[in-house]
């Protein structure tokens, strides 16, 4: 019935143990903290290199979506460039279409978003389940934005009685009534996200301005590359429009028809594969795609009428087809026969006379690979690292491809990938191998 006083001593001791147990805490916290920020510089590091070297920003990134995600502790990502965009993690297609469509807003802060009342209107029902929400600008003018989800996080809320007051209507009207009961009253909270920490939002940041700097590093050496575009196609194009005024000239001043015809074929023919590259290139760099035209199709027969072209076009060249005779695949032929016809005129441009071209279709559980191979010598390091991108040096003014760009891999990439597949380079055994792998058709 009376006070309990607590020694002096007692209370020191408790007071020193309190401070040792929140230094204890700090220092963890602080080492856990140090240890996320390097991690999540490791990953930002090679995401760099690997955007100022690689050919696809948004494939770049989307290869490493796990280590973001581990950085800024997110079960999902969403990364949108150009017009596409790849999803990372558990989120399923239909919210991701959802978040995509959905107005980001301004393009040079972080957006961040913890319930779904935060989100337009159009879409709170559709991001019920995940409506955490980090969102960075990386590359204002290809639109391109990193997106972080983070599910629904629902909580329990136990009140010492329900919190709204009780409101009683007597003879005096309207009055505040004290509560009947304490009793445990228990609240369910959803459409709330985890808040992002202090930490994660810093690794955020640090990130935005990394990807923004090697955005503007690429967008300059894009419009380096488009100058020497407009330099070389203009001196290309020169070459074959003089040899038609020239068959010209000589038709009308009583020339023979026949070999100034083909002249005028040939040279009218160059143009307008030069011509079809940069329009290529252009729809890739604006983002618009190359525009293929899906359809289930048999490769193999796309394969074979390319082949049967250049055996006749080219009937001094050895071509060798093995392989299954049909393989399914979605695709566009018109786009398909573009591959494969810049995959034999590499191996005729590039490869030794003396060898064959040996075609090779083969169809597996999942995928069908597509191979061209030449007799030839490998490839040094610095041309494989370079071998998918436009105005290569190695490329321009090649004795055995004097037309030759460096376009022609690069587009070749890009419709393989738009295909859902990859284009690979390898040697073996004296042969420089080049494999498209496109997914089999699920009809």
């Amino acid at each position: 019935m009376s006070p309990r006083r607590v020694p002096y001593a007692i209370r020191m001791t408790a007071d020193v143990i309190a401070q040792e147990l929140a230094a204890t805490v700090q220092t963890l916290e602080a080492q856990r903290r140090a240890e996320t920020i390097a991690r999540a510089a490791d990953m930002r590091t090679d995401l760099m290199q690997a955007l100022l070297i690689g050919e696809d920003g948004l494939r770049e990134i989307a290869s490493r979506a796990a280590a973001i995600c581990a950085s800024l502790d997110c079960p999902a990502l969403i990364v949108i460039q150009s017009g596409r965009h790849v999803v990372h993690g558990e989120l399923d297609a239909a919210t991701a279409a959802v978040i995509v469509r959905a107005d980001p807003g301004a393009g040079d802060v972080l957006l961040q978003r913890l319930r779904a009342d935060d989100w337009p209107e159009a879409a709170r029902g559709h991001v019920q389940a995940w409506p955490g929400m980090l969102a960075m600008c990386f590359d204002p003018p290809t639109d391109g934005w990193m997106i972080a989800m983070r599910p629904e996080q629902v909580a329990s809320i136990r009140w010492a009685g329900k919190p709204e007051k009780i409101v009683k209507v007597g003879p005096m009207g309207a009055r505040l009534t004290p509560r009947g009961s304490f009793d445990e009253w228990l609240e369910t909270v959803r459409g709330r996200a985890e808040s992002w920490s202090p930490t994660h939002l810093l690794i955020a940041r640090q990130m935005q301005e990394e990807l923004h700097r090697a955005s503007i590093a690429r967008q300059n050496e894009t419009d380096l590359a488009r100058s020497q575009l407009m330099a070389m196609l203009g001196h290309d194009l020169r070459e074959p429009l003089h040899a038609i005024q020239m068959a010209a000239t000589l038709l009308q001043n009583g020339g023979a028809a026949a070999p100034m015809g083909l002249r005028i074929q040939n040279s009218s023919n160059r143009m307008s594969r030069l011509i079809s590259q940069v329009l290529d290139v252009s729809k890739i760099e604006t983002g618009i795609g190359l525009g293929s035209q899906m359809q289930r199709l048999d490769l193999a027969i796309v394969v074979g009428d390319v082949v049967g072209e250049a055996s006749i076009g080219y009937p001094e060249v050895v071509y060798k087809v093995a392989g299954d005779s049909c393989a399914m695949v979605d695709g566009d032929a018109d786009r398909l026969a573009q591959v494969a016809t810049k995959l034999l005129s590499n191996a005729r441009s590039h490869g030794l006379r003396t060898g064959s071209i040996d075609i090779s279709l083969k169809v597996g559980e999942r995928n069908v690979i597509f191979s061209v191979s030449n007799l030839a010598e490998a490839l040094n390091p610095a041309t494989v690292s370079s071998l998918y991108k436009p105005f290569k040096a190695a490329s321009l003014h090649n004795a055995r491809n004097r037309g030759g760009m460096g376009l022609g891999l690069y587009i070749t990439e890009r419709i393989v990938s738009e295909h859902g597949g990859r284009l690979t380079y390898s040697y073996a055994q004296g042969r420089v191998v080049f494999s498209v792998s496109l997914p089999l058709s699920v009809a």
